[in-house]
C-alpha cells in the first residue's frame, strides 16, 4: 500500500541482510543443549553465517549473530554463557519465555 505525506509518495520496502563475515567463530557454539526446566534439547550447528537449531532431528530456526554471544531471529534471542572462553550454556528468550537456561551436555 503506498505511503503518502507531503515529501514522500511510494512503498516501504524492507530486506533481511546478514553479516557479512560472522563476529565470532559461530562453529564454537555446536553442540547438543539440554533444559532441565523443560526437559527438551537443541542441537545447534553452523550453517554458513547463521546458527542451525535443531529439535528431533528437524531444523526449526536460522539464527543471525547479533553481537558476541547473542543470536537471533525476530522474536527469538539466545544468550550464551561462557566459561574460559567456551560456551557452556545459553538463555533462551522470545515472547513469552525469558531467560529459559539451556545447558551444552558434553
Amino acid at each position: 500500500m503506498p505511503l503518502r505525506s507531503d515529501n514522500f509518495v511510494g512503498e516501504l520496502k524492507s530486506q533481511r541482510v546478514s553479516a557479512y563475515e560472522p563476529l565470532e567463530n559461530i562453529v564454537a557454539y555446536s553442540g547438543f543443549y539440554y533444559s532441565e526446566e523443560a526437559q527438551i534439547g537443541y542441537t545447534l550447528s553452523a550453517k554458513g553465517n547463521q546458527l542451525a537449531v535443531e529439535r528431533n532431528g528437524e531444523e526449526i530456526y536460522l539464527l543471525d549473530q547479533i553481537r558476541a554471544d547473542l543470536f537471533g531471529q525476530k522474536n527469538l534471542a539466545f544468550e550464551f554463557q561462557k566459561v574460559d572462553g567456551q560456551p557452556v550454556a545459553f538463555l533462551l528468550q522470545d515472547r513469552r519465555i525469558r531467560n529459559l537456561k539451556f545447558k551444552i551436555v558434553k
